[in-house]
């Protein structure tokens, strides 16, 4: 069993094992690769294990440097799910033991979105992220669907219908009103700013896959959602609403969530991701429970894992940054918010 990085020979044979696979995430497009790379300068490393001429494993990782963690892989920073794509077990194990050989301990730690306690010695597993999941084949139709939602739910999304309009684009423009959203709301969360680069880079390299669903109340843009579609799957990214107390009372959340999946209904997807959420936001996992009673842990593995220092969202450490970034003006965090966001990853 060969293990190879991936160069421009190989690509073709990448991009079919990939988009072959059940399990695969758009996190895995060579797309999302350059996005990563482009927006936060992290060196892509992605290896490939191959016998009798084909892929049968695949690692996609990428160097990452900081002062508080050193230097490590990670597979992928910024994405909530990258599970190893392999033919069977015996080639994920052989293939995750060829990878440790081959680095020689040149970083602090491997960290992979999967589990792997199975599969290599020296492997600390953590369960601090979970995702929900609406299994679209599971429903005759969207009406269906509708139905199984509790009564709640059902009258915010029936009241948002009569005083929020939704529109679908992926425009330069949605791109730039997108930002401004993700910006004033992650302020007001306390949390890092994503720098602005990353949606003119999801918009060059990901447009076609990728959908913006925008509310608005009386004509003014109040919320949005960014979906990326991969595989027969829908993916709920990245979402917030603008400081508008009038607006969010028309529940214009509920709405742009039902529109998607609604819209993956229509496309006969077989599977509606709401995205991740740490379990310390639990104001979050329950708005996600309206939707969907499918919530499944996180795996995150690291290999030849040393103590380094972490910020910790939920430590006090982590509390600090969150109560500066909320004091602070929208243009604090965007000036600091992506490097915070670089370092805690």
């Amino acid at each position: 069993m060969n293990l190879l990085s991936l160069n421009p020979k190989n690509i073709e044979k990448y991009n079919k094992f990939i988009y072959e696979s059940e399990i695969s995430e758009i996190y895995h497009t060579l797309g999302w690769m350059n996005v990563t790379k482009n927006t936060y300068n992290f060196k892509p490393l992605y290896f490939l294990s191959e016998e009798n001429d084909e892929f049968s494993c695949v690692f996609n990782l990428f160097e990452v440097n900081g002062l508080l963690k050193g230097k490590r892989l990670i597979s992928i920073p910024f994405s909530h799910s990258v599970p190893i794509i392999s033919k069977n077990d015996f080639i994920k194990k052989e293939s995750i033991n060829n990878l440790l050989s081959t680095l020689s301990n040149k970083y602090n730690y491997i960290e992979f979105r999967d589990n792997i306690k199975d599969f290599s010695e020296n492997v600390t597993i953590s369960n601090e992220n979970c995702i929900s999941v609406v299994s679209i084949k599971d429903f005759k139709s969207s009406d269906e669907y509708f139905k199984s939602l509790a009564d709640t739910n059902k009258r915010n999304i029936k009241k948002a219908i009569k005083n929020i309009e939704i529109k679908i684009g992926n425009s330069v423009e949605d791109y730039e009103n997108f930002y401004k959203i993700i910006r004033q709301t992650r302020t007001r969360q306390g949390s890092p700013l994503y720098p602005k680069k990353l949606f003119s880079e999801i918009h060059s390299e990901l447009n076609k896959e990728t959908l913006i669903f925008n509310a608005f109340h009386n004509n003014r843009l109040c919320a949005s959602i960014m979906i990326f579609y991969h595989n027969n799957k829908a993916l709920y990214s990245y979402g917030g609403s603008f400081d508008n107390p009038e607006a969010i009372l028309q529940r214009p959340m509920n709405l742009l969530l039902w529109e998607a999946i609604k819209y993956s209904f229509n496309q006969q997807h077989s599977v509606f991701d709401l995205g991740s959420a740490p379990k310390f936001h639990t104001g979050l996992i329950n708005f996600k429970k309206q939707f969907t009673q499918n919530i499944y842990d996180i795996p995150t593995s690291v290999i030849h894992c040393k103590k380094q220092k972490s910020i910790k969202r939920d430590g006090s450490l982590g509390k600090i940054v969150s109560f500066v970034i909320r004091k602070s003006p929208e243009w604090v965090n965007e000036m600091i918010g992506p490097s915070l966001l670089k370092e805690g990853v």
